[in-house]
């Protein structure tokens, strides 16, 4: 009788032993899980949650320069610092090939006000606005408008002296020259009627491009021939 009561307390306190253990290794699970999501969350979960995908400019980018996979990339940027209007990651292959409407630095998030639509004028940053007075031209087409692209030529046509983007073109009083309103369709062969006639045409260039041109005009004492690049 002795000797049962003895072994049933032996096995009772095994269960207990037993019991414990589990326990132990539940409890050390239960930390090392514990450990492993807040490890988790800290690298990975906070920005899954509080971070977006941005495209960015991954070095200097200057106004009028292309956009291209060398000088943009994706970042993942936290919430707290996504500026107004930023461009998504996934978006970056349709900036591709378009072109910086302004300087955007290193490191800077992409707006879509950064980047120039189809038909914007765009000024990189070593160039800038001239004037072709009238009294410099020889020859120019009255379907001329802004945003036009043009080849001037000296010595008749026979000499080239550059192919630029017009910004302006002026009439005498120096009032902008533009199609009616009524015309629909802007290509130039169907530009029949404008509000003004063409007296001086403004071209985005470099300073040196000009200086070509004024030093043609100026030794040659003869005028320039703008013609449309279609």
């Amino acid at each position: 009788m002795c000797l049962q009561k003895k072994t049933v307390k032996i096995c009772q306190k095994g269960a207990g032993v037993k019991v414990k253990n589990v326990r132990l290794i539940v409890g050390i699970l239960l930390i090392a899980v514990s450990v492993s999501t807040f490890i988790f969350w800290e690298v990975k979960g906070r920005e899954l949650v509080f971070r977006e995908d941005l495209v960015v400019a991954v070095k200097d980018i200057r106004s009028g320069e292309e956009l291209t996979r060398e000088n943009l990339g994706v970042v993942s940027i936290d919430d707290d610092d996504v500026i107004a209007g930023a461009v998504a990651g996934e978006a970056i292959d349709a900036l591709v090939g378009k072109t910086a409407r302004q300087y955007i630095p290193q490191g800077a998030q992409l707006n879509k006000a950064f980047v120039a639509e189809e038909g914007d004028l765009v000024i990189s940053g070593d160039e800038s606005i001239f004037a072709i007075k009238g009294k410099m031209i020889d020859m120019v087409s009255s379907s001329l408008r802004r945003g036009d692209r043009v080849k001037i030529y000296g010595n008749s046509g026979k000499e080239e002296l550059g192919e630029f983007t017009v910004a302006f073109v002026k009439d005498s009083s120096d009032r902008e020259v533009k199609n009616l309103e009524s015309l629909k369709n802007d290509e130039p062969v169907d530009r029949e009627d404008s509000n003004y006639k063409i007296s001086s045409v403004e071209i985005i260039c470099t300073s040196q491009e000009y200086a070509k041109i004024i030093d043609y005009v100026t030794v040659s004492d003869s005028g320039l021939t703008i013609v449309q690049v279609f």
